[in-house]
């Protein structure tokens, strides 16, 4: 294939009849319009390429066809867009070919079947390198109560440096804020909420479109409901191991425990959310929110007499 300009042309010639009675002589030419480019909202690749018939005598006019050119696409594990073309007119407008693929790697192979080549001339469409984050898609709890893992990879090359990532939050924490990424390598930071609202993370590398991925908060009733019951279980099981025999005058009530066990563990509680664990001698400490967790650590807090011990 010989390139012209911008553009290639294939190795073929059609002898074709225009509206005008007119005997021309076209071949199909082609460009890559856009590269797989990596789209964060769709979380796939995007490419496009345009395929057009060019009168090299008269390549300005605009001459409509008696009998329409039919072009074939096929594309190696990548959706075509539409995937058979009817070209009915010479020279421009070209059509336009919409690639997506998911996982690309390093350029996707199209074949443009033609009349005369049933096999199909090889085209490879560049693939832009980019940073993909995976994370959970739900709401998260808002006012710092929950904090997510985020997968950071770099896609689309199979080869090459490795690159520096930069991580910004905006209404939110993201720990680290820079990591080094190699082609197909993943690593994880972690990003928690901030306040109400959303919160948006934006991915930058050099060389490479930045991404921006928005997360949507929610307020923590989840933990709020996970907290309450965790207290009022904890409040249960110190009244109901009250030893045997103790004069009712001497017992103490189930409200006793729960007023008084509350605002500490309350506090305790917002600090484990918040990543600071003061009792973690007994308690492990997850890096995820869970309403199973609140709920143990605080019913723990009320019904087992924890004692927060600060180390020297």
């Amino acid at each position: 294939m010989a390139k012209q300009k911008e553009y290639f042309l294939l190795p073929e010639v059609y002898e074709a009849r225009s509206s005008k009675g007119s005997q021309v002589s076209l071949r199909p030419a082609f460009f890559v319009l856009k590269s797989m480019c990596f789209d964060h909202k769709r979380d796939l690749f995007e490419g496009v390429l345009n395929v057009f018939l060019i009168d090299e005598e008269h390549p300005s006019d605009n001459l409509k066809l008696v009998q329409p050119v039919t072009v074939h696409v096929r594309a190696t594990d990548a959706q075509s867009i539409p995937n058979t073309l009817s070209i009915s007119h010479a020279n421009l407008p070209d059509t336009s070919i919409n690639f997506v693929m998911q996982s690309p790697m390093d350029s996707v192979k199209v074949l443009l079947l033609t009349s005369d080549n049933r096999d199909g001339y090889e085209v490879n469409i560049p693939v832009s390198p980019a940073i993909r984050l995976d994370f959970p898609k739900h709401p998260l709890q808002g006012f710092g109560i929950e904090q997510i893992e985020v997968a950071v990879s770099l896609i689309g090359v199979s080869t090459g440096k490795p690159v520096t990532v930069g991580l910004v939050a905006t209404n939110g924490i993201v720990n680290p804020t820079a990591i080094e990424l190699k082609p197909g390598e993943i690593k994880k930071v972690f990003f928690r909420s901030q306040r109400s609202g959303q919160g948006v993370l934006d991915v930058q590398a050099p060389g490479m479109a930045p991404g921006k991925y928005e997360i949507s908060y929610v307020l923590p009733w989840i933990f709020i409901l996970s907290f309450l019951l965790g207290v009022l279980l904890g409040a249960w099981i110190n009244f109901v191991r009250q030893p045997q025999g103790t004069p009712d005058k001497g017992k103490k009530t189930f409200w006793h425990y729960l007023k008084t066990g509350l605002p500490f563990a309350l506090l305790l509680a917002l600090l484990y959310a918040l990543g600071i664990n003061p009792i973690s001698y007994i308690f492990p400490t997850y890096s995820h929110f869970s309403e199973i967790i609140t709920l143990a650590f605080s019913a723990l807090i009320v019904g087992g007499g924890i004692s927060v011990r600060i180390k020297k």
